[in-house]
């Protein structure tokens, strides 16, 4: 289908994510981090400890606990961030997000910088985008969108309400959840249209150095995602993000 922009239309955070089918050597992320911070794109470092914990409710006195860290990368206005953990790597835009072009742009860079690192086959991709929209207090949400569960209707009585929804969805070989949070107080609405897409890599496998074909992989997932999103929402709710 043909592309239809929504200048109008507010992502809230744009989120890729890879899964490894093995975990990376997390001692080698400093040298990632000096390649990837070389050109000024990305300026800052955060880590934070991280502690894991495997409860066996038969043998309570056995628990197991793992250390890790979290990596976050950003840069100056960090809108554009990085997190990096031994099993997975993800990439968001957090705010002022433009086209799905520019986006895949970030995320080619920070994959040529990772491969120079690291050497790790991918077990699955994940792309998110999670769609903010703020409407007035009387604002019906069937009005405006699919969302495939009829909330009860003394909702719209009462003052201040929050729902949540959530819906899997099955295209073949293609999953994806589409997440739904409403929020209404005082006299705004606040509604959140969180959509994903997950491809899963069984065989062949996918090397993280194949970036042509990951690239191809996430604008395919993209436009699955943009097509979703496009039949969530109703006729009034295009016109008002034209």
């Amino acid at each position: 289908m043909d592309r239809i922009f929504f200048n109008n239309n507010k992502i809230k955070e744009a989120i890729c994510q890879f899964s490894f089918k093995t975990p990376i050597e997390i001692d080698l992320v400093n040298k990632f981090w000096d390649i990837l911070s070389k050109d000024g794109k990305y300026t800052k470092r955060e880590q934070s400890p991280l502690v894991h914990f495997n409860i066996n409710i038969f043998e309570p006195n056995k628990q197991l606990g793992t250390k890790s860290e979290e990596n976050i990368f950003s840069n100056d206005n960090r809108d554009k961030v990085i997190k990096i953990f031994p099993n997975n790597l993800s990439i968001h835009q957090v705010g002022n997000y433009t086209k799905w072009e520019d986006f895949a742009t970030d995320i080619k860079y920070v994959l040529l910088c990772f491969q120079q690192i690291f050497d790790v086959e991918i077990a699955r991709f994940d792309i998110r985008a999670i769609n903010d929209f703020e409407f007035e207090k009387n604002f019906n949400p069937n009005e405006n969108f699919f969302i495939g569960v009829k909330y009860p209707d003394n909702l719209i009585n009462s003052p201040n309400y929050t729902f949540t929804i959530e819906h899997p969805y099955v295209l073949g070989k293609i999953y994806g959840v589409v997440k739904v949070n409403f929020v209404s107080q005082n006299d705004k609405s606040n509604f959140i249209l969180d959509l994903s897409y997950t491809h899963f890599t069984i065989d062949p496998s996918i090397n993280i150095k194949d970036t042509d074909n990951i690239i191809e992989i996430l604008t395919n997932g993209q436009i699955k995602l943009y097509e979703l999103f496009f039949h969530s929402i109703t006729e009034k709710t295009k016109k008002l993000i034209k």
